[in-house]
C-alpha cells in the first residue's frame, strides 16, 4: 500500500507541477487511494500550511471539513516580547 500511495502522490505532483495552490493541495489530500490519491481509512487529520498568509487549513476526515486557522494574530509584533 505504501508503494501505491507514493506512486499516486508522485503522479499528482507531476500533474500539478507549478500549479499548486492551497485548494489544489486540499483536493490532493482528499483523494482516496482508490481514486488515485493517498488517503486511506484511519487518516486522523490533514494540514495545509500557507506561510505567506500565516495560516493553516486543518481537516479531520469524517469529523470536520477543511477549516482555515489564521495564525497572524499569534505572530504579530505585539506578541514578540
Amino acid at each position: 500500500m505504501t508503494v501505491r500511495r507514493r506512486g499516486n502522490l508522485l503522479q499528482l505532483g507531476e500533474r500539478y507541477r507549478g500549479k499548486f495552490t492551497p485548494e489544489i493541495m486540499m483536493n490532493v489530500l482528499d483523494a482516496t487511494l482508490e481514486d488515485g490519491g493517498a488517503t486511506v481509512g484511519g487518516t486522523i487529520y490533514q494540514v495545509v500550511a500557507i506561510p505567506w498568509e500565516r495560516s493553516l487549513w486543518l481537516e479531520a476526515p469524517g469529523v470536520q471539513d477543511w477549516t482555515k486557522i489564521p495564525l497572524a494574530p499569534l505572530f504579530g509584533p505585539e506578541n514578540w516580547g
